[in-house]
């Protein structure tokens, strides 16, 4: 039971990531007569409308690239699981032709490549690559997380300064009401972006990480697959790690044999220079 679950995590995460967007989506729903008066009614401005449309639209954008993201881990964790079960009932050529494109596979063609080149990768750079090379996937969503941070503080400032603008009328001119208007809605405003932009940034980074664990999830069983089943089988294919051995064997010969010739070659030089000083005498 314990196995299934962790073969399955990419499903758990998705699943969960898909709950929290559900409560969130069910929140709006609820709350939906005052959200309609913060932003559309008759205290909503063109900035507000603006600055809440970025947010809306990038925080759109992050998702959808937050769920592609999981179900190619999902599709990763499945390839991972057909690759396991090719490995137990013998792993051929033709078997893994459809998972060509999955990490686990190219990872198995980094160590088989390896062995015509007489040179066995290490696992711990391998690991480092992997984790760098999935790492810069989230590059996008990180940059939207930041950007939704800023938009909420410029909207603010901005529905500030509006508010400001008012407060000085209304300072100069008591008899003149536009002044208040500014104040009142600039104020709302800035709270309608401040509650976009750190709502928007909740959800995002909950969800995110349901993201990362996945990731993480996937590139554990890579690592452990590899560890257990893909480099005991490189170390037990006698016939590929036959050139291997034959070299070594030949370079260590050649290395014997020059390492005789210098020691004769001492050997002469030594005599030589006791004969010369009369060194034997």
């Amino acid at each position: 039971m314990i196995h299934k679950i962790f073969t399955s995590r990419p499903h758990f995460m998705m699943l969960q990531a898909g709950v929290a967007l559900l409560l969130f989506a069910s929140l709006l729903v609820w709350q939906r007569a005052v959200l309609a008066e913060i932003y559309w009614g008759p205290l909503a401005t063109e900035l507000g409308m603006v600055v809440n449309s970025i947010i809306v639209a990038l925080f759109l954008v992050a998702l959808g690239r937050i769920f592609y993201l999981l179900l190619d881990y999902t599709r990763e964790n499945r390839s991972i699981d057909q690759f396991e079960e090719q490995m137990n009932f013998g792993l051929t050529e033709a078997g893994i032709e459809d998972l060509s494109d999955s990490l686990i596979v190219q990872r198995y063609r980094v160590f088989q490549q390896s062995q015509s080149e007489l040179d066995r990768p290490q696992q711990a750079a391998l690991s480092a690559i992997l984790m760098n090379q999935e790492v810069t996937r989230l590059g996008l969503i990180r940059l939207i997380q930041s950007l939704l941070i800023l938009l909420g503080v410029f909207g603010t400032v901005a529905s500030l300064s509006l508010a400001l603008v008012g407060a000085s009328d209304l300072l100069s001119f008591p008899q003149n009401g536009g002044g208040i208007t500014l104040v009142v809605h600039g104020m709302a405003t800035a709270l309608s972006t401040t509650m976009t932009a750190i709502a928007a940034y909740l959800v995002l980074t909950l969800i995110f990480s349901r993201l990362v664990a996945g990731q993480s999830s996937v590139c554990q069983r890579i690592e452990l697959l590899t560890l257990r089943r893909v480099l005991p089988l490189v170390t037990r294919d006698g016939a590929s790690l036959t050139p291997h051995l034959d070299a070594t064997r030949h370079e260590r010969h050649v290395q014997n044999e020059q390492d005789e010739q210098l020691l004769e070659a001492l050997r002469k030089v030594n005599q030589t220079l006791k004969k010369g000083f009369r060194l034997d005498q």
